[in-house]
């Protein structure tokens, strides 16, 4: 039910919470970097080596609660009206610390709930701690085989850091979709872009696989699967 909702632009609610999938759009308004901090800072992830100072709780809202100060509290603020909607101000009653809005709470029995639904609206693992953004490996490595024709052919040496980013994923699906394009694609949210791009990639390869067997490629040598799938 939760990835329907997604895929329909809806939010997923924890508690009364609404928190959405990011359109395409507003990630480009803010840059792909400050949306990846935006994540972390959620998730209590890559705090040390981006703000340089340690990790002072195991508990992911205690370490959040306690540990954050002023300054990257400000942007925490920033990234939980980013993702919800709603602007969010640290509270503290009976020495319970929580953030609470206009309309809900969050506080120390709802965040790894919120954690988990930061991840799933983000198209990352919920089952992986390092939280790893689910990728299309196999495009990855066409569109970095693309790159090092064209870098060839221009005599140009490639850089081991020119890494593939959201933006060139975007511009590949514009360019491949039947209905998508450059103009029209910034409306998507990220899950409905992730599911169009992994949808498009097996279009693509169950095109090729056909194409290949009427060329009188060996069924064996074909690795055939349909795209009408659970992805």
């Amino acid at each position: 039910m939760d990835e329907m909702k997604l895929l329909a632009g809806h939010p997923i609610y924890v508690d009364k919470i609404p928190v959405y999938s990011p359109k395409l759009t507003n990630i480009a308004l803010i840059d792909e970097h400050i949306y990846n901090l935006y994540s972390c800072l959620c998730l209590n992830l890559g705090i040390n080596e981006t703000f340089n100072f340690p990790r002072e709780h195991e508990d992911n809202f205690d370490n959040i609660s306690l540990s954050y100060t002023d300054e990257i509290l400000g942007i925490f603020y920033l990234a939980l009206e980013f993702f919800t909607g709603q602007v969010f101000i640290k509270q503290k009653h009976l020495n319970q610390v929580y953030f609470a809005s206009e309309k809900s709470v969050l506080y120390k029995d709802n965040y790894e709930q919120f954690m988990d639904i930061i991840k799933i609206v983000n198209c990352m693992d919920t089952k992986d701690k390092n939280v790893v953004i689910k990728r299309n490996a196999e495009l990855d490595r066409k569109i970095e085989e693309a790159k090092q024709k064209i870098n060839k052919k221009l005599n140009k040496k490639v850089s081991e850091n020119e890494d593939i980013r959201l933006m060139d994923l975007i511009s590949v699906l514009a360019s491949k979709h039947n209905n998508l394009n450059i103009m029209n694609v910034w409306d998507l949210n990220l899950y409905q872009f992730n599911d169009q791009f992994k949808r498009m990639q097996l279009i693509e390869n169950h095109d090729i696989g056909i194409r290949q067997l009427l060329a009188g490629v060996d069924k064996k040598n074909v690795q055939l699967e349909h795209y009408i799938k659970k992805i």
